[in-house]
């Protein structure tokens, strides 16, 4: 048994070796955001050279890509030293000019300087800019580019430098600009900036790490939603939507309307001049510029918003058939028509498409070509999209079902399809065929663009609700749990920052006790990385400091190791002969003597293996896979093969509150399902406990 355990152990530290030696860096999200002394954050500073100077004599650049994230009047970048001497420093500065910043290079005389201008409307977090200073100690020569403006000059340098380098706030000052910092170069020096968590900043090629204080990394943008904006409100029944044109938020509450800055996340308040009707459907049109909308109902006059006026032109709060309620509406960004999907009413849902004419103010049934002979079946609440370029509107979901009928029930449907508007044909892409039972889908958004579909579902249980946050491929149905946050409760909306390309989640949480509402936004980076991955980076860095003698000695071990214990697995295990030969090629298709070829067979103890329909299913144990080997371990080993909620929590999730133990259960339970499928009603989740059916054998070895 002990041998048995040395062997995995020295297999897991090999198998860590290989993933860490073939890991990608994900550079092109590292970085370090920097903050300066108008944030809340306290100034950042990147010190590369904590204990040591770094000896130059050569000609030699240093480079790095740099953003600009918010402006600032005036701050530090970078900055090189002797001793106590400043050779160069590298600032930047808004105030001189409205239009352009400037980056001045300046040396210790302080009478020289290199500057270059950059737009102030090509400064955002999305644009870097490649900077590189350039020094020639024999010639007396500098040279600054930053993007593709270059400027150079001669200096008098010396013949030698033992350089100490930083970024940011220094020791002079604490004026940094709220800039972004990644992939930085120095002759044989390079540090990446992709750690993503803690404060040493690792030199990929062996010499002095840096420290970092301060500052945020960048990659965490991309794991942690971040509440940008929150407001108060005194009415519960508001209306909101994203201008993507004008890169804002509208809500309208009562009888005002706030606009929320998406670039700065800063908001104003106005009155206007009548409440909204509460059944009034908002949407954007793009190729006028305006923000319009009609009664819920459907066959409405379509109203437009007057920004001047603060009120809606064309409004007629009578004009509707009720015949279209939870419908969905785009607009051509080519010509501005507009389209409506779908709709409930009257007791029947319809799968009409239907566009508005603007010259008669009506609202016509377009004939629709359905392509493959696939029904586009009777709905509403689906979630609809148009792309760029007005060709094709995405229709995916919605509640409904064959008939449309409500006396028949309605069920929600997981399929996308695709409209061509130009030729008025309708085809089904693709369904989703397994989404969890008794998912409720809260808000799915489309963002054909990055070819992508996320999903907020919702899953009832006797202890709570739990929130399930999807992503998809737009091309075919692969859904995944992503990063999920209790923060994220309470959601009405999502929406795509192009600009900044980031997700928007939109929420309003009623808070009774206190007669008030809480409007909130969240955002997080795309593309949506999991937490974890910051934990497993950190644990593989053990391996930075091992040498090639020591990964020679472990694949000896691992080698002679696994040999050994392929020889002891062989003793456990009988030949299952084939219909063709009575030899076994694949080992991993070898069962125990107890598994079943139906159904399901879980060995626990020593190992847990799990095999369905006699196949064995290989789960590696890390992450969500790890969570189902527990909980699959703790159900087998209990009596009658059932397990409370109660126990379930305090051997898998201890140190969480009741609400956040439902949402990870569920979680897991789904995700379980999904590795034993067909058969997951095996699984057995019902009056807080969690049970194995019929279907599942349990093996025990001695």
């Amino acid at each position: 048994m002990k041998m048995k355990k040395i062997i995995h152990y020295f297999c897991l530290l090999g198998c860590m070796g290989i993933i860490y030696a073939s890991q990608t860096e994900p550079v092109e999200y590292g970085g370090i955001r920097f903050f300066s002394y108008y944030d809340d954050d306290q100034p950042t500073v990147l010190d590369l050279t904590p204990n040591s100077s770094i000896p130059l004599k050569d000609p030699f650049t240093l480079s790095f890509d740099l953003a600009i994230w918010k402006t600032t009047p005036f701050g530090f970048i970078t900055s090189g030293r002797e001793g106590g001497e400043t050779l160069f420093l590298l600032t930047y500065i808004d105030y001189q000019h409205p239009d352009t910043s400037y980056f001045e290079l300046s040396f210790g005389s302080g009478s020289e300087s290199l500057s270059i201008g950059l737009p102030k409307s090509e400064l955002n977090k999305q644009h870097w800019f490649h900077t590189e200073l350039t020094f020639d100690l024999d010639q007396d020569f500098v040279s600054m580019k930053i993007g593709n403006i270059k400027k150079s000059r001669m200096i008098p340098l010396t013949s030698s430098v033992n350089l100490n380098l930083s970024f940011g706030a220094n020791p002079f000052s604490q004026d940094t600009p709220n800039m972004d910092i990644r992939r930085i170069h120095l002759q044989n020096r390079y540090w990446p900036l992709n750690e993503g968590i803690g404060t040493v900043v690792t030199e990929q090629n062996g010499n002095e790490n840096g420290i970092l204080k301060g500052g945020s990394w960048l990659v965490k943008s991309h794991m942690v939603w971040k509440k940008t904006y929150s407001k108060m409100l005194n009415v519960q029944n508001n209306h909101f939507i994203y201008n993507q044109n004008s890169n804002s938020i509208l809500v309208w509450s009562g009888d005002s309307l706030t606009t929320i800055d998406c670039d700065t996340w800063s908001s104003s308040t106005q009155l206007i001049s009548e409440p909204m009707n509460e059944k009034l459907y908002l949407v954007e049109d793009g190729f006028n510029q305006a923000i319009i909308g009609f009664n819920g109902g459907g066959n409405s006059v379509v109203a437009t918003w007057n920004e001047t006026k603060r009120a809606w032109d064309n409004y007629d709060p009578l004009s509707t058939s009720n015949e279209y309620y939870e419908s969905r509406s785009v607009v051509d960004p080519r010509n501005g028509d507009v389209y409506m999907i779908g709709g409930y009413g009257h007791y029947k849902v319809k799968n009409h498409i239907q566009k508005y004419d603007k010259e008669t103010e009506t609202w016509t049934v377009v004939p629709v070509t359905n392509l493959n002979g696939e029904l586009f079946n009777p709905r509403g609440s689906s979630a609809a999209t148009i792309t760029k370029s007005g060709e094709s509107i995405f229709i995916f979901g919605g509640l409904g079902n064959e008939s449309g009928d409500q006396k028949k029930g309605f069920r929600y449907f997981y399929d996308l399809w695709q409209f061509n508007v130009d030729n008025l044909t309708l085809e089904k892409l693709w369904e989703w065929d397994r989404p969890p039972a008794e998912m409720e889908p809260k808000s799915v958004l489309i963002i054909p663009e990055r070819n992508e579909i996320y999903m907020l579902g919702e899953i009832e249980s006797e202890m709570g609700d739990s929130l399930l946050f999807y992503r998809s491929p737009l091309n075919h149905p692969n859904f995944e749990i992503i990063q999920f946050s209790e923060s994220m409760r309470h959601p009405i909306g999502m929406f795509f920052l192009d600009k900044t390309n980031e997700l928007g989640l939109i929420k309003f949480e009623n808070r009774p006790n206190a007669n008030t509402h809480v409007l909130s936004i969240l955002t997080i980076g795309l593309p949506i990385f999991p937490t974890n991955s910051l934990e497993d980076q950190a644990s593989l860095k053990m391996f930075d400091e091992m040498s090639s003698a020591m990964w020679i000695l472990l694949l000896g071990i691992i080698i002679v190791g696994s040999s050994l214990y392929g020889w002891r697995q062989k003793q456990k295990w009988v030949e299952i002969p084939s219909k063709d030969s009575t030899n076994v090629d694949n080992p991993s298709e070898v069962k125990p003597i107890d598994t079943i070829d139906e159904g399901i067979s879980i060995k626990v103890n020593d190992e847990f293996q799990l095999w369905v329909d006699g196949k064995s299913i290989a789960i590696n144990g890390n992450g969500r896979h790890k969570q189902i080997v527990q909980l699959m371990t703790l159900v087998a080993n209990s009596p009658e093969n059932k397990l409370s909620h109660e126990d379930i929590q305090q051997s898998l999730w201890p140190l969480v509150q009741d609400e956040s133990f439902v949402n990870s259960l569920n979680v897991t339970l789904s995700a379980l399902r999904k590795v034993i499928s067909p058969y997951e009603k095996e699984i057995i989740h019902q009056n807080k406990t969690v049970a194995f059916g019929k279907g599942i054998r349990v093996i025990h070895t001695d």
